[in-house]
């Protein structure tokens, strides 16, 4: 679903299709749809949007002037 485009969603369901390309091996690629329900998308999506906030943190923490230093120089 990450690396999927939206085809199309039914309001009466709440159900979205999203249509994604997957490498079969030898060359080979292959369609697929992939249906899920509006509230399947929107609990990712909060999980998604949580790790990224959480690796920031992380980031903005650890790659400042004295921490890309730091890593540079093994201890």
């Amino acid at each position: 679903m990450l690396h999927s485009i939206l085809e199309g969603y039914s309001p009466d369901t709440e159900t979205l299709t999203f249509r994604s390309l997957r490498f079969e091996g030898d060359g080979n690629f292959k369609i697929k749809l992939h249906k899920t329900s509006l509230k399947s998308v929107s609990s990712f999506a909060a999980v998604t949007n949580t790790a990224n906030k959480w690796l920031w943190e992380i980031s903005s923490e650890l790659f400042t002037p004295d921490g890309i230093e730091r890593l540079r120089k093994p201890e």
